[in-house]
């Protein structure tokens, strides 16, 4: 979501104060990142370095090395990979304002401070989606970041396919998209709205972040006056229009505004400028209060929650301003993020936990959601936007670590209660060189997926630890709903779930995994690490002091799928069918994903299949899926190699285009083994007899056009080509048109082909030549003669045609 800088935007000359500068740094590059941990350590060093470090990765475009990819997703035989999930099925539907309750474990506003919630006793409760949303940060829509994976896969394709996602957090930031972009804006824009379109075509949704600030129309570096905040809305309203509400699952007003602006003139707080950021809020959501010429969130996105804050930790004082003023002035949000990551301001009485503290966001947000009570009068859900420790620079952690540390932060925060959805920071690595051990560059190691081996732990595109750990979890609690347990004490947490009651040990000791076997629980490792391991089985020494889930059984019906068949003729055009045997248990739904070789044919999801040319010389195979309360089983079927598809060359004549002349087509076409046909036409007309790779031109070609037609014939694959029509010299028609009298003058006109010969007209009278070229002035001396006119058409190359008109006799 973190716009990079321009060498310009690094200039004094462009931001001549250095609180200008602060901001042009602050925008311009990473600001969700380095605000939210690297100013809350070193932050010196960081404003001297990053600007020109942000300009170097702007002219990055990398495409990861074949030799580094992991597997692609879903590619075949994958079933075998202890994080192996099922395609994501989140609910998207978001509550309605009339029926939707804050959850139980929401405090009530009179709870707290009665007085305060007058304003809001009648509020509509907040738009939440209806199941919990695991998501991720990405910087599609302002870096391109990284655009496939070798082997083709894109980012929002792994991240909902393989990783399990149901949801992107990303940007187009306003400064692409002015009133009147840039053709290079233009294309930025343009481009970002493609990658990220990308999101719901895997079944996901975005998280659209409104942000940073824009030259054209703001002095300041944000939108402080009413004129600026209604060309922000502007903008708001073009880029959700590019992207359609109904891909949306919600909209994020500005990005760490808490941390990232400085106004002295805020009569409040100068850091963060509070009061400026709520008003930006109201008017965006209540445009018509300060007379702005735009619609509202609300008419721009119906049924799409609207969040506020974005803060950088908790910044529980910033918080109560922004909450205070939209409490006082009506204005209506479904929901507040955070971004409580250790580093943070804001949540002071946890800060001595330790940087890989788990608790410490759970308890920040905690005190986010009692916050909304008091200052805004209402409990709002808490969304939790960014999240997420690194790999690589002075505060890295191990991959290991890393995975623990996000089952035990995605846990802990769920269990809050009223968090609906939490965002991994982020989904790729940030690396785009090596560091060493004495650099921290862009803390380049939060993503679940690297994008160079910049650490002996790192390959170049692979799945990280923590990327495994996040499939693994997705696919655990997908579907579940209520869970139970203390987010500051509790190493196990209760989770009510469709396939039954499920349990999570956030560090569980080795007597407890082989009690619970003996209990009849499943176990599940959420850190990837291996298998799951049945009731009565031996835990893995690996498993102990690490995340483990554990799932009630399915009694004596196993989920399963007995055998897979895939039936049918292998060629182009052919249907394929294929069944799935012994399913138990009896009756459960099972999805089948179709493979081309190893990649997915995506429009391929039900029990047949016709082969287009696409699928010529290819293996097709088939994977079958059931799922259960969780746990997903899949099988493969049998494989099919479908014969070469037929191809033919487009036919090209040869030969003397005039009467007498041969002509060849030329045409390559296979494979061997295929029915062949050949046809001559003359204009639409067939030529019968005419049935050879080679014609002979009559006189009744003369002045026509001729073309070739090849069939090629395969099974049930049939493809037709036909050359160019080819003009054959000659005259077809020659007419005289005018008064054939002495004094007029006479026109001739001819029909004859090619159209670019040159052409001659000789006039007679008897057998003198009178006059050439297309018109003749009538003589005296024609008067009661014989008179003619010839047309001659030659080719270079080829020959002449000659034609002569009808006689005619001028009258004097």
């Amino acid at each position: 979501m973190n716009p990079i800088a321009s060498p310009q935007q690094c200039g004094a000359s462009h931001f001549p104060s250095p609180a200008a500068r602060h901001r042009a740094r602050r925008h311009a590059r990473h600001p969700a990142r380095h605000r939210a941990r690297r100013h809350a350590r070193h932050p010196a060093r960081h404003r001297a370095l990053a600007c020109l470090v942000a300009a170097g990765l702007a002219a990055t475009g990398l495409v990861l090395p074949a030799q580094a990819a992991p597997p692609a997703a879903d590619a075949v035989h994958p079933a075998s990979s202890p994080h192996a999930i099922s395609p994501t099925e989140e609910a998207w539907a978001a509550s309605s304002p009339t029926t939707t309750s804050p959850t139980s474990t929401d405090v009530p506003a009179s709870a707290t401070d009665p007085a305060s919630t007058a304003s809001a006793t009648e509020a509509a409760p907040p738009l939440v989606p209806s199941q919990f949303i695991m998501g991720a940060s990405s910087h599609l829509g302002t870096m391109g970041n990284w655009a496939t994976r070798a082997g083709g896969q894109t980012l929002p394709q792994i991240a909902m396919t393989e990783l399990g996602a149901t949801s992107l957090r990303d940007e187009i930031n306003w400064a692409n998209n002015g009133d009147h972009p840039t053709a290079e804006q233009q294309a930025v824009s343009q481009a970002a709205v493609a990658r990220l379109l990308e999101v719901p075509q895997y079944g996901g949704k975005l998280l659209l972040i409104l942000d940073y600030s824009n030259s054209a129309h703001v002095a300041g570096g944000y939108p402080n006056t009413t004129a600026e905040r209604e060309a922000f809305a502007r903008y708001a309203q073009r880029v959700i229009a590019a992207y359609g509400p109904q891909n949306l699952a919600a909209i994020e007003i500005w990005n760490e505004w808490n941390s990232s602006i400085s106004c002295a003139s805020d009569p409040v707080r100068s850091q963060g400028c509070p009061t400026a950021y709520a008003k930006l809020v109201e008017d965006l959501v209540n445009p018509s209060t300060h007379g702005l010429a735009t619609p509202s969130l609300r008419d721009m996105a119906p049924g799409v929650p609207i969040l506020a804050g974005a803060v950088n930790g908790s910044d529980l004082a910033w918080s109560q301003v922004v909450l205070n003023y939209l409490r006082d002035h009506d204005v209506a949000i479904d929901g507040w993020s955070l971004h409580p990551y250790h580093t943070a301001t804001g949540c002071a009485s946890y800060a001595g936990q330790g940087y890989n503290s788990q608790e410490f966001a759970a308890l920040c947000t905690a005190d986010a959601k009692v916050l909304t009570t008091t200052a805004y009068g209402q409990t709002l859900p808490i969304w939790v936007t960014e999240i997420g420790w690194s790999t690589a620079g002075l505060w890295a952690i191990g991959q290991k670590v890393q995975a623990e540390l996000l089952v035990n932060v995605m846990v802990r925060l769920r269990a809050v209660g009223g968090v609906p959805a939490v965002y991994w920071y982020d989904l790729l690595d940030d690396a785009t060189a090596l560091d060493t051990p004495t650099d921290d560059p862009f803390e380049d190691g939060f993503g679940l997926i690297t994008r160079i081996g910049s650490h002996a732990d790192h390959t170049a595109g692979a799945t990280k630890q923590s990327g495994v750990a996040y499939a693994k979890l997705a696919g655990f609690w997908r579907g579940c709903t209520d869970i139970a347990g203390a987010i500051a004490v509790n190493r196990e947490f209760a989770l009510t779930c469709p396939g039954g009651q499920r349990r999570i040990l956030l560090d569980p000791t080795s007597a407890e995994l082989q009690a619970a076997l003996a209990d009849g629980w499943t176990l599940v490792d959420l850190l990837g690490q291996a298998a799951d391991v049945a009731p009565g089985g031996q835990v893995p020494a690996s498993w102990v002091g690490y995340p483990v889930g554990l799932r009630s059984r399915l009694g004596d019906k196993p989920l399963g799928i007995a055998s897979v068949a895939l039936t049918g003729t292998p060629q182009i055009g052919a249907t394929l069918t294929v069944t799935a045997a012994g399913v138990s248990p009896a009756g459960q739904a099972v999805t089948y994903t179709w493979f081309r070789g190893t990649s997915r044919i995506t429009a391929a999801t039900g029990t047949t299949y016709q082969l287009t040319p696409a699928d010529g010389g290819q293996d097709i195979v088939v994977k079958a899926t059931v799922s259960l309360g969780g746990l997903t089983v899949a099988k493969y079927s049998n494989h099919l190699q479908v014969a070469d598809g037929v191809t033919v060359s487009q036919p090209v004549l040869f030969g003397p285009a005039a009467p007498g002349g041969l002509i060849t087509a030329g045409v390559n076409y296979g494979p061997a083994g295929a029915a062949v046909t050949f046809a001559w036409f003359r204009g639409t007309s067939l030529i019968g007899g005419a049935t050879g790779p080679s014609y002979r031109l009559t006189a009744a070609d003369a002045g026509q056009t001729v073309s070739f037609k090849v069939t090629v014939a395969l099974g049930v694959q049939t493809v037709v080509k036909y050359s160019e029509r080819l003009a054959v010299l000659g005259v077809s028609a020659l007419t005289v048109s005018g008064q054939a009298r002495v004094g007029q003058v006479l026109t001739a006109t001819a029909a004859y082909l090619p159209a670019d010969a040159p052409v001659t007209y000789t006039w007679y009278r008897g057998t003198a030549v009178v006059g050439s070229g297309a018109a003749y002035l009538v003589q005296a001396a024609d008067a009661t003669q014989d008179m003619v006119v010839k047309v001659t058409v030659t080719k270079s190359g080829v020959g002449t045609a000659v034609k002569y008109s009808a006689h005619f006799t001028p009258a004097a």
